[in-house]
């Protein structure tokens, strides 16, 4: 229950990198974005911010914190048009060098692609600094669509593989192919609420 906690305020963090949040400085979140265990904290600092990468959009942020000895890369949810766009590309396409007959939605795949060389960059090097802490992926909505993707992909690598993935609200990414990868591939942990349409949507 305290990872969750902490990874739903990762995720609420990523909301804000725009006007809060600059690598090497402490986390704030913007007003209704509530995130007091990690906010103004000396010991928790942003590492990386990526802002509207690629058609989809795609933002977040990457947060060391020395205080719970966590790393966490998190998504933002749908907050802009080009956002939105994405969700609406839900064709789904094939992922075969991830996993045989995986095919998974066209739109968050976009978006994962766009973020994938600079998250794992700096990853992988906040990994080999402190290579005892924990490494969580935590998205909300269409950024834990987003972070599903994100672990199914990182944990292939041998510094990454034992990533955390937290998720709030997410809709579906892809086929049963991919859902038995991603199950057997590390630690997951969903949260839906059940009067969310978002995580029911085909």
């Amino acid at each position: 229950l305290s990872r969750m906690t902490l990874a739903s305020q990762y995720s609420a963090a990523a909301y804000c990198p725009d006007n809060n949040n600059s690598p090497g400085t402490t986390i704030t979140c913007d007003p209704g974005q509530a995130c007091p265990l990690i906010s103004s904290s000396p010991n928790i600092t942003s590492i990386h911010e990526f802002e509207n990468l690629g058609e989809a959009g795609m933002t977040g942020v990457i947060i060391l914190d020395h205080t719970h000895r966590t790393i966490a890369l998190a998504f933002r949810g749908s907050s802009s048009t080009s956002n939105w766009r994405a969700c609406f590309l839900v064709e789904p396409v094939p992922w075969e060098d991830l996993c045989r007959g995986c095919r998974v939605h066209a739109g968050f795949r976009n978006a994962w692609d766009a973020a994938r060389v600079q998250a794992e960059f700096w990853l992988r090097r906040a990994v080999r600094e402190h290579p005892d802490y924990l490494l969580v992926i935590a998205g909300h909505s269409f950024g834990g669509a987003v972070a599903m993707l994100a672990a199914a992909d990182l944990r292939r690598q041998r510094e990454l593989g034992k990533a955390l993935l937290f998720t709030f609200g997410p809709p579906r990414v892809g086929n049963a192919e991919l859902a038995r990868y991603l199950e057997g591939s590390g630690g997951n942990f969903r949260f839906t609420h059940g009067a969310d349409p978002v995580p029911h949507l085909p």
